[in-house]
């Protein structure tokens, strides 16, 4: 099996950017044996997350995918059938795979829930590297400032 690079950096950290190169760049990253997963969503994998929450927590990311409490089983299980597919179909062209999600660091908050994900992950993945961006907290709160003011 392969091995799976997990980003989870925090908001304002760069992570956005971070997402939308590598996904400029899979064909590349494909011929040096990497992939950028695409069915947990296309640039930030924001699936990741609404898999792994507790069925009735009432995340944002849900509301924009359509997601309500009832509905959380059926895209849990379509999610496992479509990474299993998607890591299949590149058997033998890439060691790894990469996904990236800053909602893996802002909605994910018990235990359960970062098990829940483990879980989903080792089922496909034989090792899995987790990477963190921070960014220090004077700069993130100008960068929130900024926002807030435009």
């Amino acid at each position: 099996m392969p091995g799976l690079l997990l980003h989870i950096g925090s908001g304002k950290a760069g992570s956005t950017s971070l997402q939308s190169w590598l996904r400029k760049q899979n064909p590349e990253l494909i011929r040096r044996r990497v992939h950028f997963l695409e069915c947990p969503g296309a640039t930030n994998q924001t699936a990741l997350a609404c898999y792994a929450a507790d069925s009735g927590r009432n995340l944002r990311i849900r509301q924009r995918l359509g997601i309500g409490r009832p509905e959380v089983p059926g895209f849990r299980e379509r999610l496992e059938r479509e990474m299993e597919t998607e890591v299949e179909r590149y058997a033998g062209q890439v060691d790894w795979f990469v996904a990236s999600s800053e909602n893996l660091f802002l909605d994910l908050s018990s235990r359960a829930e970062v098990r829940r994900l483990a879980g989903l992950l080792t089922r496909t993945f034989d090792q899995i590297k987790v990477v963190v961006f921070l960014r220090r907290q004077d700069r993130f709160a100008v960068s929130q400032y900024n926002d807030a003011v435009k």
